[in-house]
């Protein structure tokens, strides 16, 4: 009789695989238990990977989150501010809320990750306002893009104007995100819209003051 055919082993996997399958666990187990909550072991177990190799590509939990921080955080800031084409000012909020929400619905977790409240710890504290803060100068810089020409918005100055709006937009969207996080019946293209809808109406005003103010 032929030899019984032996069942192929199981490939192993690269260093990159492992690094990636690491760093999507990771997101998922910060996402869902905050910073201070969050075990290597779990991390691990998701991975699929003993907790010892994590170490191999991270020295410790503080340093694996702060990656993440400044992955994620980069990916946010360059897939829905920079990607933005320059436009009136309603067209570039549609596509800046539209991309936001795209981003959010492949990839609820980075969402999550980036937008619970900041740790206690306080280099990773340090790491996470500087990236909103980079966030709200990048939304600021679009809004001043979109309204050349406008020195004053609702009657304060537009520089100072364009960073009270990011503030505003970012809570408003934010705000709609954690609730659709739980109710994902909704579709993406009804929140959009209705996201647009609020910022646009607020927004719209201002620059129609605006224009009547610079009127002859």
């Amino acid at each position: 009789m032929p030899d019984a055919v032996k069942p192929k082993g199981r490939r192993r996997l690269s260093a990159a695989e492992r690094r990636e399958r690491i760093l999507a666990a990771a997101t998922e187990v910060f996402a869902e238990h905050g910073y201070a909550d969050a075990s290597m072991g779990e991390i691990a177990q998701r991975a699929g990977v003993v907790a010892s190799v994590i170490y191999d590509h991270f020295a410790s939990k503080r340093d694996l989150h702060l990656y993440l921080l400044e992955h994620h955080g980069q990916a946010l800031i360059e897939r829905s501010i920079h990607a933005v084409t320059p436009g009136s000012p309603e067209e570039m909020l549609r596509e800046s809320i539209g991309l936001f929400f795209r981003l959010v619905e492949e990839d609820p977790f980075a969402w999550r990750f980036l937008f619970r409240d900041p740790p206690a710890d306080p280099k990773v504290a340090a790491v996470w306002r500087r990236i909103h803060d980079a966030a709200t100068a990048g939304i600021a810089e679009l809004t001043e893009l979109a309204t050349p020409g406008i020195e004053l918005i609702g009657g304060i100055e537009r520089s100072t104007a364009a960073v009270m709006i990011a503030r505003a937009s970012q809570a408003a969207t934010n705000g709609l995100v954690d609730w659709w996080f739980e109710h994902r019946e909704v579709s993406r293209e009804r929140v959009t819209a209705l996201a647009v809808a609020i910022l646009w109406d607020g927004f719209g005003r201002l620059l129609e003051q605006a224009r009547a103010e610079l009127s002859p």
